[in-house]
């Protein structure tokens, strides 16, 4: 009869206990499982008897086993590193209490353990940088909500959007008849697409679909020589992105955009270039440089596009080549992240100033979901593990400000502005159900950050008196909420 520790049934049930507990965690994935495993053997064979109980052996392996464990996982995720070293101390606690020694000798034994369990954790905690802990807060109530894959609208619907889409119907009625220089194309495109569909099951559509006042008005600001639109209508240079919103606004509308509007966007495609991949677009009509390839016109093109074909609004002399293009921009923009981070873009990556922008990597990873569901999975998972512990401001932005050089050989910068907030809230909706268990909790902490900017009115004071701002961040709210683009 085996009268070690190791062999009594009390020491047995309790392993067995653990274990079970262990893999019950639902999100454990199958190499964690086994990393468990081999926790538990590692620890069985470092109990050994010399002359009773080594607990010396077994603490190093428990030391060894909790390394291993904290190094084999991602970074800025220690929980279950942490879990497996909290179940391989409570083993081990088990086997020294069912051990036969005398009372006083596991006394000693268990305080000298948890002695040094505790001055090991301290020493990791004060070796973790406080600045990117938030303020008294912790992921762990954030983790029964974040155990299933699907974002939980229950608390997204906490977010108040009524103030802010107010604000934003108001402001775009209000420019139909404005002369004002703030009431450009690019920003009334921005609040159609932002008011698209109704607030809720009770509450009647916020803008008819094909309003005839509003074509009227994007017809009458086309610059009819090239079927396009330009950013103000005292601009002399054509612009993709402003052009490529029209038309996605003509999708929500369900409006039939004309050939020739569709074909400006087609016509500036570059597919014939040396050296490097077909499918970019620039912002304005250029060159074939390289150096002009834009991802935020890219990526704006392919989602206008395909949100034309998906609404039948594409002419059927045109559909081969629209689907084309959009293949031939999904492929560009999923070859061209930036060098080890599968989930983030920057703008002009062959410029000489390019810059990463958190922004236009969100823009990009909700449009590359909305053309095509097979999103590489590396992308929404790099996206998901590199979400920030604050919410950022409203205004947050980084500014492109990139010389472009026109077909006519002349420079014209780009001054385009990728708000952070309104696409970081889109894409980590759409990336969601990828990310890890931790990476989900990190994401509903987020969204609970933006539900209390809302309620105290933080986000209507920052987007006030800046028309395309709030609509992009109504954008944003109302997607977390679901009731947009679904």
């Amino acid at each position: 009869m085996d009268t070690s520790p190791l062999g009594s049934s009390k020491y047995k049930k309790t392993q067995l206990w653990l274990l079970r507990c262990a893999t019950r965690f639902r999100q454990l994935r199958p190499w964690l499982q086994r990393e468990c495993l081999v926790a538990f053997a590692a620890v069985r064979s470092g109990l050994l008897q010399i002359g009773g109980f080594d607990y010396w052996g077994a603490l190093l392996t428990l030391i060894a086993i909790g390394l291993c464990v904290a190094y084999s996982l991602p970074d800025k995720h220690p929980y279950w590193a942490s879990i497996f070293f909290v179940i391989a101390f409570l083993q081990l606690l088990a086997g020294i209490y069912s051990s036969p020694w005398q009372a006083h000798t596991k006394g000693r034994v268990i305080v000298v353990l948890a002695i040094i369990f505790l001055s090991g954790g301290y020493v990791w905690l004060k070796s973790m940088n406080t600045e990117q802990i938030p303020q008294a807060d912790s992921l762990w109530p954030y983790y029964w909500e974040a155990r299933h894959p699907t974002l939980n609208t229950h608390y997204a619907a906490s977010i108040q959007t009524k103030e802010l889409t107010d604000y934003v119907k108001g402001g775009f009625e209000a420019n139909l008849t404005s002369i004002s220089p703030r009431a450009n194309v690019w920003t009334e495109a921005d609040m159609r697409v932002a008011l698209d569909e109704p607030v809720s099951k009770d509450d009647q559509q916020l803008l008819s679909e094909d309003d005839p006042q509003l074509v009227s008005w994007f017809q009458n600001q086309m610059f009819p020589g090239c079927n396009c639109w330009r950013k103000y209508r005292d601009r002399t240079v054509d612009h993709v992105g402003v052009t490529s919103w029209v038309l996605l606004a003509f999708a929500r509308m369900k409006h039939k955009p004309s050939e020739a509007q569709i074909e400006f966007i087609l016509n500036n495609q570059h597919t014939v270039t040396s050296g490097w991949s077909d499918g970019w677009w620039p912002t304005y009509p250029s060159n074939n440089s390289e150096e002009n390839a834009s991802t935020y016109a890219t990526a704006l093109s392919i989602w206008a596009l395909d949100a034309c074909l998906k609404a039948g609004l594409v002419p059927q002399s045109i559909k081969e080549r629209v689907s084309n293009a959009v293949r031939m921009g999904r492929h560009w923009l999923l070859t061209h992240s930036t060098q080890d981070r599968p989930g983030s873009w920057s703008d002009y990556q062959r410029g000489q100033y390019a810059q990463m922008s958190p922004g236009l990597s969100a823009l990009v990873i909700h449009v590359l979901h909305s053309v095509g569901p097979d999103v590489p999975i590396a992308i929404d998972q790099d996206w998901m593990a590199h979400l920030p512990l604050v919410l950022p401001s409203a205004k947050e932005h980084v500014s492109t400000d990139y010389p472009v050089m026109l077909t006519e050989g002349e420079f014209v910068t780009d001054d385009t502005n990728n708000f952070t907030l309104p696409w970081l809230l889109i894409a980590t909706v759409d990336a969601y159900p990828r990310g890890s268990i931790t990476q989900r909790a990190e994401a509903v902490r987020l969204i609970r950050q933006v539900s209390d900017a809302s309620k105290d009115s933080a986000l209507m004071r920052e987007v006030q008196g800046v028309p395309w701002l709030a609509a992009e961040t109504l954008m944003g709210l109302r997607y977390v909420r679901g009731e947009i683009w679904k």
